[in-house]
């Protein structure tokens, strides 16, 4: 396999991870939520309107957890695996080298 292909494959495999471990925690957290206030719901408005918020804001807990592993994860093959040798750059220059500048 060459260099361009590696590259799809671990940007393809790191999206599909990085959107289950996202769904993951988003569950894990509503779990974890409902679980929590399941004894309290009955009858008490001010804990059920948490409860809402808590469980509202479950995709933001999901999203910064899901940010925070594949950071981690990103960082640990970065140490073990020479990007380099296995994978294409994908950070191309905007501009051309020889013109500093836009086409005007």
């Amino acid at each position: 396999m060459n260099k361009k292909l590696n590259t799809a494959l671990f940007i393809i495999g790191a999206t599909v991870g990085n959107i289950l471990v996202f769904v993951l925690i988003t569950v894990l957290w509503v779990v974890i939520i409902g679980y929590s206030f399941k004894p309290f719901l009955e009858g008490n408005g001010t804990l059920q309107s948490i409860f809402q918020v808590l469980v509202s804001l479950s995709w933001v807990v999901g999203l910064i957890g899901s940010y925070i592993v594949y950071n981690r994860v990103a960082k640990i093959m970065n140490e073990k695996i020479d990007m380099e040798k296995y994978f294409h750059p994908i950070n191309l220059p905007f501009f051309n080298r020889k013109n500093s500048g836009p086409k005007q």
